[in-house]
């Protein structure tokens, strides 16, 4: 059987990214869409709860659990099936421990070679055994398309090149998903397929203009979102050694 998946998303849950539609409005547009397996993963925050699985079974959708992890400033991988302890992944180092403590996770490198400083410093390569696959993302057109090299790294290392939307808008979602074909709608049967390969991804390049207008918005929300972070660890660390115990 093949199941329409989409696997790398964000919602108002994300706490670095101003995103409007809930978790619920992100599972009735998948359902319109008719998407089957479905995973929400904000950035460096888990979500998955009972209720929202059973929300999205009740409109024949598998929500898979999942974050979007930093594993460095600049490196960011996806991890399905987590949980809520994969929040303190923020090292190559821990994310190795967390795979063989939760070898039924599965893990996705993402935007692998988009711009950015893992271009001339390759941790995905150097920390290859981490990975269960590779993401193909849905930002390339027929002259610019940054996926090729994520493609051959894929190739490989025999690892599955899985498509997604990393939807941050509704109306991004589904610009590239994948099908998965697995025994049934059942987690497990899913990560299996997903881990032996057995997909198709569903893409079309986006118009050249397009990714020309939106390349100088993403460097710059991905470098405000880098500076925001910085000054929130310093503040943090300020307040923390400017504390002072009074005694009564």
């Amino acid at each position: 059987m093949k199941f329409l998946t989409s696997l790398h998303n964000h919602t108002s849950s994300d706490p670095h990214d101003p995103i409007t539609y809930s978790d619920k409005e992100l599972i009735n547009h998948a359902a319109k869409k008719g998407v089957k397996v479905l995973a929400i993963t904000c950035h460096n925050h888990y979500v998955g709860s009972e209720e929202l699985t059973n929300y999205a079974r009740g409109k024949g959708i598998l929500l898979i659990h999942g974050t979007e992890q930093s594993v460095t400033p600049t490196r960011h991988v996806v991890i399905l099936n987590a949980t809520k302890s994969a929040e303190n992944i923020h090292t190559f180092a821990a994310l190795r421990t967390y795979k063989k403590e939760y070898s039924d996770c599965f893990i996705l490198s993402a935007h692998t070679y988009f711009p950015g400083l893992n271009m001339f410093n390759d941790l995905v390569q150097k920390n290859i055994d981490c990975f269960d696959g590779i993401e193909c993302s849905w930002w390339y057109s027929k002259l610019i398309n940054f996926n090729k090299r994520g493609q051959a790294l894929a190739k490989k290392h025999n690892l599955p090149f899985i498509g997604t939307s990393d939807t941050h808008s509704l109306k991004n979602f589904g610009k590239t998903h994948c099908e998965i074909y697995a025994k049934k709608l059942e987690l497990k049967a899913i990560l299996k397929a997903l881990k032996q390969g057995n997909i198709k991804n569903l893409t079309v390049p986006i118009p050249t203009w397009e990714m020309l207008i939106l390349m100088p918005f993403i460097v710059i929300r991905d470098k405000t979102w880098l500076l925001k972070e910085s000054l929130i660890k310093k503040f943090k660390g300020l307040k923390s050694t400017g504390e002072q115990v009074v005694e009564k």
